[in-house]
């Protein structure tokens, strides 16, 4: 009798240690891989979306995205949930928390759900390492940065900078609607800001894309609030 109840209770711990395995192994099933690139809606139903610039945590260890602002006009603002554009299905994944749509300081920060979100630096064209070592890259024919801008639209296009002013940068990369917020580098992988608006004129000359520093955006954020002090993720 005593060799049955102990092979029942080992049947019974085996059952219960297998159940939470599964339960744990399903919770991490449940989370979504996001990174720079990624296609993000501002709403369930919105028919357009966004492209998001980068992904990391910030001075409080929040996991927070960085996005255009004008890419919230649709949502319920500031507070509002974000979606994964191509698993609207999932739900949100996290909500705005901070919008700024003017000119020059077009952006959004999206705090992330970390139960959710399992974030990356490798996103579909582009690796994104670290922050641009200055407040813009060098512009002009002769001595200007090779740009390299990923937009879900469009996808991968670059071109060198031949104009800055205000915290702001342009080249001649092809972009276009739902590129948006999508993240710019120099040197391959130095996040240097994020595309705002294409086919802009600037003291009369055309360019094909315009697009806002991240050190602009980054100076912007308040202290004490989710975004502050950003940095991105390294694996």
């Amino acid at each position: 009798m005593k060799k049955n109840i102990a092979i029942v209770g080992a049947v019974a711990i085996a059952i219960i240690v297998g159940g939470l395995s599964t339960e744990k192994a399903h919770a991490q099933q449940q989370k979504l891989t996001i990174a720079n690139g990624a296609r993000i809606n501002p709403t369930a139903d919105y028919p357009g979306w966004c492209t998001l610039g980068a992904i990391g945590y910030d001075d409080q260890n929040n996991l927070v995205g960085i996005s255009a602002g004008h890419c919230d006009e649709q949502s319920d603002g500031d507070g509002g949930p974000v979606y994964l554009e191509t698993n609207r299905a999932f739900g949100p994944i996290g909500q705005t928390v901070r919008t700024n749509r003017a000119h020059a300081y077009d952006y959004e920060i999206i705090l992330f759900d970390k139960n959710k979100v399992t974030p990356s630096k490798f996103g579909p064209a582009l690796r994104i390492d670290s922050l641009c070592a200055t407040n813009e890259p060098a512009a002009g024919w002769f001595g200007g940065e090779i740009a390299c801008k990923d937009g879900q639209t469009s996808g991968l296009t670059c071109g060198l900078v031949l104009s800055k002013s205000g915290g702001m940068f342009r080249n001649m990369a092809l972009s276009y609607t739902g590129d948006s917020g999508g993240p710019v580098v120099v040197d391959s992988a130095q996040l240097c800001g994020i595309t705002v608006r294409a086919g802009v004129v600037v003291n009369g000359i055309p360019y094909a894309t315009e697009y806002i520093s991240i050190h602009q955006i980054l100076n912007d954020i308040p202290v004490g609030t989710p975004g502050h002090g950003f940095q991105p993720v390294t694996f």
